[in-house]
């Protein structure tokens, strides 16, 4: 239907009305306004096939259209990026360590509130109606609903202060403004006449504010081309109240005569779909179903089925196919994998952490150097990239040198302590940029790799350690990125992973530099380098990525939201299992208007998003619609859904034999398996004796299928070769370091090794077959014989000192304790076996404080303890005879 204000409306057909446009050549003075981006795209793909560049003609999603308004009637702010706005509510978050709840906050929760505060928003209340709607809560939800609009109130300080906005804020300054809209859009569209809003099914509060606003502004002349009927309210009732509230306005039902020439299947749908009553069945020839055992044999059997289709309808392109699930993240790793394998290309609107990838985890870690003062392990970590050992040196090389020198962090003391050992090798020559000729058992050579990488680091991050200006570290950062060439190694590489690397990268840049801009227009304040660190940290976890679509080569896999308006010629909706679609109830912790009302709500939404899933389908006789599910996920039994119950009671809808299944083979892994099952003298009839470019000859495979059983021991003959895991060799060729490991291959493995094998193939690899054992950690800890043979040492030095001095500590005065004091620890302070100063800031800290006073202070350590304890006893108990090995008596009649 379309829906419109306008006296003696005589109908609009956009069609006729684009080639009246162009046969009078006039200037358009029509605006069409669509639901989403993706709508937007195919319209302007549609107008430049079509009239080939000679109509320009302007469109708007209702979003964007929302945005210039508001921008017209308030200048100067900024949407806020999503990845900016989740920093802004986590520090909020965090900040509230007063309230019980956010104690046990993880990062779903703060996600959570982030999109109810939006869809409050969205539908149009504001903070102040939330506020008021509290004296309506039961005790149980009160707290939590305080706590939505404390942090709701910090929020928009925060967005106030950048100003910046999320879209439920423009939203809600449409709403408060709404007098002002007509004025707005006239400014912004001089020369528009009327307007025809495309493929609506739905619109909230505020959008029908800004529709009634643009009414004013063109005397009437907008026609909303709206899905609804007023006969199924079970369908249709979460979008009754919009319908009603247009109707309000003004806006009066027209039937559109194209609906009569639209495909029996929309107007079947549109009546009956989850009516009560009894259904009468109609006859549809190209509705089906199938059942995958399991959610891996679905998506198996959905890719067969779209590669039959393509292959048997030469005219159909892979972007006539739309594969739909109602969270299409929970499917894609199942959807990529046998996809690719079945050779289907894909655009998928999932989207992607930056973080994930190797490219913006390895500038985390590389930052994190700095943030844990040069700790090995960090260290270790970012030179495991090969993007940053390029320009850094081996990791390995680094951890030698750690271990040689028993230092493990801070850069001072690994520079002092690396350069102190280095000095007492032979001078080695300097090292060049490429480090494939160093000498990995050599010390110095060691040692001097390990320099070099501890002098680029500090080179390269030393800017950004300093308290600065937001502007200031980012022009750090900046600089960073250019002295290591960072993007560039990420551009150059040639595997699958660098297109997902390199917008990974671009993504979270372009994130950091708007976020360090706000912060310098709007917070700028100086702050540490663990204060940037933590940003950097949580943008690269929040920042989010999709690929760019390239919709003409693909199958469409996405959700029934992101199909809003567009129409395909086969659509398959999957998943369609009690829980999946519809999805389950879950209660909204921070809604307030009840379980009952909630239930219903959710119950609403799943119904009409169903209804958007359907009406992606072109519904055509060359076309085909597919309802698909699985018996069993994750161990469990699944129940049909009840969304394909209620299609199999309106229509008649086939049953896909998916017996046959295997006998289409779109994969090597399908001629696999099903090559043994030919009658021989069949095979040369089903595959010809020579390749060509679409079908493997026979040759080639049965050359492939008998590696295969060989490969697998299918035949049980347990022959020595190397498919059966037999590594054939000659001892006097091999070298003596390999001979046992390729004898250790070609003994039996037991049971356990096997288990570990399955565990973890390479660690099986260095454990059974290298039997390499793991390196030690090194740690900069004080064992308890070191920490025992140093208070030896102490003392030792102390107590021969008293005797050549002739003092002694029996009975001696306060003053001369204090001077005893003094002297042990002055004696612990030059101790050449441990440096304590220097384990003040390392994991041995508590030893050295034991030794030389807990927090500074001499009185609190275990000398004192000790000399305290020794001038309460009689003098000739103070020690004479120190320690020495048996074997350095010369003399056995020792007298005891």
């Amino acid at each position: 239907m379309i829906l419109t204000p306008l006296n003696n409306f005589k109908g609009f057909d956009l069609d006729n009305h684009l080639l009246d446009i162009r046969a009078q050549r006039t200037s358009p003075d029509l605006l069409v306004i669509l639901p989403t981006n993706r709508k937007q795209r195919e319209f302007k793909k549609y107008l430049a096939t079509n009239f080939q560049g000679k109509l320009t003609l302007p469109t708007e999603t209702i979003r964007s259209l929302a945005l210039k308004i508001a921008k017209k009637i308030e200048p100067h702010f900024q949407i806020i990026p999503e990845e900016i706005l989740d920093i802004y509510l986590a520090e909020i978050v965090a900040g509230m360590k007063d309230n019980d709840l956010v104690k046990n906050f993880t990062r779903g929760s703060v996600e959570l509130i982030k999109n109810t505060i939006s869809e409050f928003k969205e539908n149009g209340t504001n903070l102040n109606s939330l506020i008021l709607d509290l004296k309506e809560l039961n005790p149980v939800n009160v707290e939590k609903a305080l706590l939505l609009a404390r942090i709701w109130t910090e929020l928009d300080i925060k967005l106030k202060e950048s100003k910046m906005k999320e879209m439920g804020d423009v939203y809600l300054l449409l709403q408060a403004n709404k007098w002002r809209i007509p004025e707005a859009f006239k400014s912004l569209f001089p020369a528009v006449q009327q307007v025809f809003m495309q493929n609506f099914i739905e619109l909230v509060s505020p959008e029908i504010d800004l529709v009634e606003g643009i009414t004013t502004a063109i005397s009437n002349k907008i026609y909303i081309e709206f899905d609804y009927s007023k006969y199924n309210s079970n369908l249709f009732e979460k979008i009754e109240n919009c319908f009603s509230r247009l109707e309000t306005a003004g806006f009066r039902e027209y039937t559109d005569p194209r609906e009569d020439r639209s495909p029996q299947f929309f107007s079947l749908v549109r009546e009956n779909l989850f009516k009560s009553g009894k259904k009468q069945k109609t006859d549809l020839k190209n509705i089906f179903e199938f059942e995958g055992s399991t959610l891996h044999d679905e998506v198996t059997l959905v890719a067969k089925t779209i590669k039959k289709l393509l292959l048997e309808d030469k005219q159909s392109l892979p972007s006539d196919v739309c594969v739909l699930f109602h969270r299409v993240g929970n499917y894609t790793p199942w959807v990529r994998s046998i996809f690719n394998s079945y050779g289907i290309p894909v655009n998928i609107t999932d989207r992607y952490k930056a973080g994930d990838f190797s490219s913006v985890s390895g500038i985390i870690d590389l930052l994190n150097i700095i943030n844990t003062n040069f700790n090995l392990k960090s260290v270790f970590r970012a030179l495991s990239y090969p993007v940053l050992q390029k320009r850094y040196g081996s990791a390995g090389n680094f951890k030698k040198a750690c271990a040689l020198t028993g230092v493990t962090s801070r850069y001072d003391r690994m520079y002092k302590y690396m350069t102190e050992q280095l000095q007492s090798y032979n001078p080695v020559e300097p090292l060049d940029d490429d480090e494939d000729d160093i000498d990995e058992t050599n010390p110095a050579t060691i040692l001097a790799s390990a320099l070099k990488t501890l002098e680029t680091l500090k080179n390269d991050l030393d800017d950004l350690t300093k308290t600065q200006e937001p502007a200031e570290f980012y022009h750090s950062f900046e600089k960073l990125m250019r002295n290591i060439n960072y993007l560039a190694e990420f551009i150059a590489q040639s595997d699958n992973s660098g297109l997902y690397n390199i917008r990974a990268l671009t993504q979270f840049l372009n994130a950091a530099g708007y976020l360090f801009n706000v912060l310098q227009l709007h917070d700028n304040k100086s702050r540490t380098f663990e204060e940037y660190f933590e940003i950097m940290t949580n943008l690269s976890q929040e920042t989010r990525f999709n690929l760019i679509e390239q919709p003409e080569t693909g199958v469409m896999i996405t959700s029934p939201n992101e199909v809003r308006g567009l129409k395909f010629k086969h659509v398959f909706i999957c998943a369609l299992n009690d829980g999946d679609f519809p999805t389950r109830y879950r209660p909204g912790i921070f809604k307030y208007d009840g379980a009952s009302e909630q239930i219903r709500k959710h119950s609403a939404e799943e119904r009409i998003l169903f209804y958007q899933a359907l009406s992606s389908w072109k519904g055509k006789e060359d076309g085909k619609l597919f309802l698909t599910g699985s018996k069993r996920t994750s161990g469990k039994e699944n129940v049909e859904s009840f969304f394909k119950r209620e299609m199999k009671d309106i229509f008649t809808v086939s049953q896909v034999d998916v017996s046959t299944m295997p006998d289409y083979l779109y994969s090597w892994s399908d001629l696999n398996a099903a090559f043994e099952s030919i009658p021989r003298e069949k095979k040369l009839e089903v595959f010809p004796a020579t390749e060509n470019s679409y079908q493997p000859g026979f040759h080639e495979i049965e050359k492939r299928r008998q590696i295969y059983r060989s490969q697998n021991n299918i035949d049980g003959d347990g022959a020595k070769n190397a498919w059966s895991g037999f590594i054939t060799f000659d001892e006097n060729d091999e070298t003596p370091v390999s001979i046992p490991i390729l004898h250790r291959v070609n003994e039996e493995f037991s049971a356990t090794s096997l288990e570990s094998y399955a565990a973890c193939p390479y660690q099986f690899f260095v454990r059974h077959i290298l039997k390499a054992s793991p390196a030690e950690e090194i740690s900069e800890e004080l064992e308890a014989r070191e920490f025992g043979t140093l208070l030896h040492e102490i003392l030792k030095t102390f107590h021969l000192n008293l005797k050549n001095e002739g003092k002694s500590l029996a009975n001696c005065s306060d003053e001369d304790l204090k001077e005893f004091l003094d002297q042990i620890i002055s004696i612990a302070l030059d101790n050449s076996i441990v440096d304590l100063p220097g384990l003040m800031d390392t994991e041995s800290f508590l030893a050295a404080e034991k030794i030389l006073g807990i927090a500074g202070n001499n009185v609190f350590s275990i000398l004192y303890k000790y000399l305290d304890e020794a001038r309460k006893e009689p003098a000739d108990l103070l020690p004479s005879l120190f320690e020495n090995k048996f074997s350095g008596f010369k003399d056995q009649r020792v007298k005891l």
